[in-house]
């Protein structure tokens, strides 16, 4: 697992848990716009309701919204690709520098990574419109995924290098 954080504190909570399952590293300095969390093979999935219990707004939400976090949970479990490889499972950019290129330069990082170990990246997204941000990056679409709740998602993989 590894976190790179150079972004918004809107997705603290996601950091958190991440961190707490395996360290997480923020390198460089100032302020933070954007980031990534993904999990290098055999360290996905994190322990199911991980994420839950240690997200504070679970209390405030209520009942009905953490049900259909959970239910989408699982179905995204059961739906996630069998093969070793590298997962993002997160990436933001704080929406004030989107389009600066910040976007690219974290994946950029997350291949590296990825290619070092010759595994495969995947990732799920629920946007439409980033699945073509990711086809440009190399991705393919590898399955959709349609959600007990919520908007289809789809599942995208980068393959790794060839030798």
């Amino acid at each position: 697992f590894w976190a790179i954080c150079h972004g918004s504190r809107r997705h603290g909570a996601r950091v958190r848990v991440a961190r707490d399952r395996d360290g997480a590293s923020a390198p460089g300095s100032g302020p933070v716009v954007g980031g990534t969390i993904a999990f290098e093979p055999g360290a996905w999935p994190i322990p199911a309701g991980a994420a839950i219990w240690q997200l504070g707004w679970v209390a405030t939400a209520g009942p009905l919204p953490v049900l259909r976090g959970l239910r989408n949970d699982r179905a995204m479990r059961a739906a996630h690709v069998s093969h070793p490889h590298t997962y993002l499972w997160f990436i933001g950019v704080a929406p004030e520098f989107h389009g600066r290129g910040i976007g690219r330069a974290l994946m950029a990082e997350l291949h590296q990574r990825a290619e070092g170990i010759g595994r495969p990246t995947f990732l799920e997204t629920g946007t439409e419109s980033n699945v073509h941000f990711y086809r440009s990056l190399g991705y393919e679409e590898i399955g959709k995924l349609t959600m007990p709740s919520g908007p289809a998602m789809w599942k995208l993989q980068r393959p790794p290098p060839v030798p």
